[in-house]
């Protein structure tokens, strides 16, 4: 996460649509994980050596005039690639 900031480019691939790689870029990083805002925080007391596991959502804008962006929808599995400019490399 350290590396990643509003701006980048950002390319997806989408289990749903076999060969068709969509663009957007990074529009923002949520300010905590999604526990943090629940009214109910869950209590998982199954142990002193259990992690869990945290993910911070980042929100991705896509390119509005991509062909078959229509047929996106919530619960697709979605790979996405950030590339970082400062250094060429692709984080995952």
């Amino acid at each position: 996460m350290a590396h990643i900031h509003a701006g980048q480019a950002v390319s997806l691939t989408v289990d749903a649509l076999p060969g068709m790689t969509l663009r957007g870029h990074v529009d923002s990083i949520a300010p905590a994980a999604g526990s943090t805002f629940a009214a109910v925080t869950a209590d998982n007391a199954t142990g002193n050596d259990t992690k869990v596991v945290q993910r911070l959502p980042v929100n991705i804008l896509l390119e509005p005039t991509q062909p078959r962006l229509d047929r996106l929808r919530v619960g697709m599995s979605v790979v996405p690639v950030i590339e970082r400019s400062d250094r060429g490399n692709i984080l995952k």
